[in-house]
Order: C-alpha cells, then sequence, then structure tokens
C-alpha cells in the first residue's frame, strides 16, 4: 500500500510543480538559478569524492546523478550516496558530466564514459567497483558500459538504476498512458530535454536509446521504477530486453512511485528502497562491510 505521505507529495507535485516541469524553458538558465540554492559543482568533468577511499580494499560506489542531460548533481543526490556509503560502509563519488544545451550529445557520455575509466584507475585492481544511477544518469551508465564490454575493458560488479531513461525515440506506451498518473512530468518534459541534449541526432541510436543496443555481457543490474511514471516502460522493457540475452537482471517496480523516489527521504518507500539497494550491493560485492539494518 502506498505511504499516506506518498500520496501527498504526489497530489502537491501533479498540481504545484507537473506544469512547470512540462513547460518548455531554456535548461542553461533554468539550471543557473537552481545552482544558486545548491552547493557548487565544478564546471568541467570531474569525480567528487564524498567518501575517500580507505587504506583496505573497500568496494566502492560510483553514481552518475539524472537531470534529462539538462540538469547535475544537487544536494539531494550527495545525501542519497553518502547515505549508501553509511549503510554499507563503501566508499563512493558523485560524477559531474558537462549538460545540454551548451554540451549536447555525446558529450556528456563522453564525459561519463572517461570518469568510469578514471575512477577503475583511481581505484585499482584490488577493490570492487558498483555503478548506479538514475534517469539520464542512468542512460549515461548504460552507454559506457556497452562500450566498455565492445572494448574488453573491465566491468563493475554491478550496476543499480533508478528510472532509466532508455529509449529517447518516445515510442514505449506508458510515456501516454502515464501521462496523466505520472505526479512529476508528462511526455513534454521528456520531449524537451531529448531536443536539447540530442540536438538533432536521430534519437535511434543506441548510444542515444540504449533499448535498441545489444545487451549481452553487461553486468547484474538492478532496476528501480514507479508504477504510474511515464518511462515505466523505459525501465520494464529494458529489463526484459537484457534479461532475454542473459543478463541477471532484479527489475523492481513500487506502486505509485514518483520518478527517482529514491532521493526522497521523507518517504517510507524510499527507506525500503534505500534497504533493497544496500542488500543488493553487500550480496553482490560479497563484502562484510555494512550492516543489513
Amino acid at each position: 500500500m502506498t505511504s499516506p505521505q506518498a500520496l501527498l507529495w504526489n497530489a502537491y507535485t501533479s498540481r504545484f510543480r507537473k506544469p512547470l516541469a512540462d513547460r518548455d524553458y531554456d535548461p542553461s538558465k533554468a539550471w543557473a538559478v537552481r545552482r544558486t540554492l545548491e552547493p557548487p559543482s565544478p564546471e568541467a568533468p570531474a569525480l567528487e569524492w564524498l567518501r575517500p577511499l580507505a587504506a583496505d580494499p573497500t568496494p566502492a560506489i560510483l553514481y552518475v546523478p539524472g537531470g534529462g542531460y539538462c540538469f547535475g548533481a544537487m544536494a539531494s543526490h550527495r545525501r542519497h550516496v553518502l547515505a549508501l556509503s553509511d549503510a554499507t560502509g563503501f566508499a563512493s563519488a558523485l560524477v559531474h558530466y558537462r549538460l545540454a544545451p551548451t554540451f549536447p550529445f555525446p558529450a556528456p557520455v563522453d564525459d561519463v564514459s572517461m570518469l568510469i575509466e578514471t575512477a577503475f584507475a583511481q581505484i585499482g585492481s584490488g577493490r570492487k567497483i558498483v555503478i548506479g544511477g538514475d534517469s539520464a544518469g542512468a542512460n549515461a551508465i548504460l552507454v559506457a558500459l556497452l562500450a566498455r564490454r565492445d572494448r574488453g575493458l573491465r566491468m563493475p560488479e554491478a550496476v543499480f538504476l533508478y528510472s532509466p531513461w532508455t529509449d529517447m525515440r518516445m515510442a514505449t506506451r506508458s510515456l501516454f498512458a502515464n501521462a496523466g498518473s505520472d505526479p512529476a512530468f508528462g511526455p513534454a518534459a521528456l520531449l524537451h530535454k531529448a531536443y536539447y541534449y540530442l540536438n538533432g541526432h536521430p534519437p535511434t541510436d543506441p548510444r542515444a536509446s540504449p533499448i535498441l543496443a545489444d545487451l549481452h555481457g553487461l553486468p547484474r543490474l538492478l532496476i528501480h521504477a514507479g508504477s504510474t511514471e511515464v518511462m515505466r516502460d523505459d525501465a520494464a522493457l529494458f529489463a526484459e530486453r537484457a534479461r532475454s540475452v542473459g543478463v541477471d537482471v532484479h527489475y523492481e517496480e513500487w506502486a505509485e512511485m514518483p520518478h527517482v523516489f529514491q532521493l526522497l527521504t521523507f518517504l517510507p518507500e524510499q527507506r525500503a528502497a534505500l534497504q533493497a539497494v544496500t542488500n543488493f550491493l553487500l550480496k553482490t560485492t560479497n563484502s562484510n562491510h555494512g550492516a543489513m539494518k
């Protein structure tokens, strides 16, 4: 059963925030305004270590934040990654990449690919790494890892994805079927961000829509999505396709949860999701760090 807190939040965002999200606007100006309320982020691609690497070979979490490729890491991303560090005992880093429309496709994905390689170099061969991200950040992770697979490069132990944006063709059923029930935004919000990000590049390119790629060889995946999201099918269909080619996929659909609810610390469902991800990471890395509370 959906918590009262979630129902109230959904009602509030549907009434006051969703109309703003669905309106077209200049994302560069919107991000400049939003950054006045947030901790400063690097202007160039960078890894921000929130929990530094320890002397012992503790695993590390690399997190790639979403934002439609037009907005970067927020305070809520930092809080979430730190909570995962506290729960698991892992080191953790946040990825900062360049943003559209100033830096459209493929610059953000190129940055994420480069920073994943940087992280592997920094942690060394004796330390395990897991990678997580939400929405457009999840898109960048998948594109980067498919390229690493093709080049025969080292892969992470596991990947966790929140509401991944996997199909920029805007062709999934839920994009329109859930247009009214999604409390966060409708199809227009995604269309606008895809327009600024793709900058005329075809959405059928698997580097933009990884659901169209050959998905074999990906690491173990944990995927979360809300049942009423317009992006529900981006997650559910991707999970089906990956599983069909032998990828170990655990897909969890959360009733009436808003987009990337894992960042909303006032929701009971957020705490349950945090515990599910913690358990997944500890089990996947066979780590004795942290505690499953």
